[in-house]
């Protein structure tokens, strides 16, 4: 959902960009959004199962705004279902002058210039856990190193001002020059 938000952005701002995201997992959230309003209910393998309607859903995410039904659901709500499914249809068809991709999707790839968004999850509160999980490390590692020559981080400023203020409690002297 990330990847597509970006995309619409981008399109707003006069670019083109392509997305490489799964069209058909991005619909099947579209159709059961569109039952949800209407009041129908969603198979049991639905995002949305468990739920009694679209209401509920917009209730849940705004109280849990990091769960992983939160980024679609939000622009499903902003957007409408039709104006999404239109996007989904253009972005994923076009001749781009830029590429939005997931950082799953981009594995293997090589690009001249990445920017990185700022939806790789770590962890700024518990202090008893790791700042980033394992699986987490790994992926952000994958999206950093698919530039060639010019990598944007500015997606990960919040995580590297969380490492430099641990990096500040744990060291034992002040570093001097």
């Amino acid at each position: 959902a990330s990847a597509f938000e970006i995309a619409l952005i981008l399109a707003q701002e006069g670019r083109r960009p392509r997305v490489e995201v799964d069209v058909d997992a991005l619909n099947k959230q579209l159709d059961d959004a569109d039952k949800m309003q209407l009041g129908v209910k969603v198979d049991k393998n639905s995002d949305y199962f468990g739920f009694n309607n679209w209401d509920e859903v917009v209730s849940y995410v705004e109280v849990n705004q990091t769960c992983d039904i939160a980024p679609f659901s939000k622009l499903i709500q902003a957007n409408g279902v039709g104006p999404l499914r239109k996007a989904i249809q253009n972005l994923s068809q076009a001749e781009g002058d830029c590429l939005v991709s997931t950082a799953h999707k981009s594995k293997g790839l090589e690009f001249g210039n990445v920017m990185l968004y700022d939806d790789f999850i770590w962890n700024a509160e518990e202090k008893d856990k790791p700042l980033m999980t394992i699986d987490e490390s790994r992926l952000t590692y994958v999206a950093a190193t698919r530039a060639m020559n010019n990598l944007d981080y500015g997606g990960l400023r919040g995580f590297f001002k969380q490492l430099y203020k641990l990096d500040e409690k744990n060291r034992a002297t002040p570093l001097t020059r």
